[in-house]
């Protein structure tokens, strides 16, 4: 656990991906948890770890949630397992894939293809999605600009 968690520190602090959010000491210590979609069709579990949690606000993330952002938590992706249904594929681009539930159209996650080794999980799936409070605001070029965060 501890090789991944270097890994994703090494992703993020490296000047490539300076644009993207950075681990930072308010990671949040977390126990196995679940969630799904609306529906209930789709279940998934997410196995004990820290986890970095973060909005983000480029266009693409608003486009397929119809909302002013998105909060996301990144989990190194052999943590994640589905444990009832399947979710649907979106290749939203050529930067990565997105899931979503087929009958409620839920989003559910992201997976970065330069970022093969942790999956992105929409907090609002999560059944206690006030656990996970995000430490970070990515692409913050594309935010909304009537859009007021706690750190502005």
């Amino acid at each position: 656990m501890e090789q991944i968690k270097q890994r994703i520190d090494n992703y993020f602090l490296s000047k490539k991906h300076a644009t993207l959010f950075k681990p930072c000491k308010d990671t949040l210590e977390s126990k196995a948890m679940q969630g799904g979609c609306f529906c209930g069709n789709i279940r998934y579990e997410i196995g004990d770890g820290e986890y970095l949690v973060a909005n983000c606000h480029c266009t693409m993330c608003r486009k397929t949630s119809a909302a002013p952002f998105v909060t996301w938590v990144v989990v190194p992706t052999e943590s994640f397992r589905y444990i009832q249904g399947s979710a649907k594929l979106l290749q939203s681009s050529d930067k990565g894939r997105r899931y979503f539930c087929e009958e409620c159209g839920t989003p559910l996650v992201f997976l970065a293809e330069e970022r093969p080794t942790v999956i992105d999980i929409t907090t609002g799936s999560l059944d206690d999605p006030e656990r996970y409070i995000p430490t970070k605001d990515v692409h913050e070029e594309s935010r909304l600009k009537w859009l007021h965060l706690n750190n502005d």
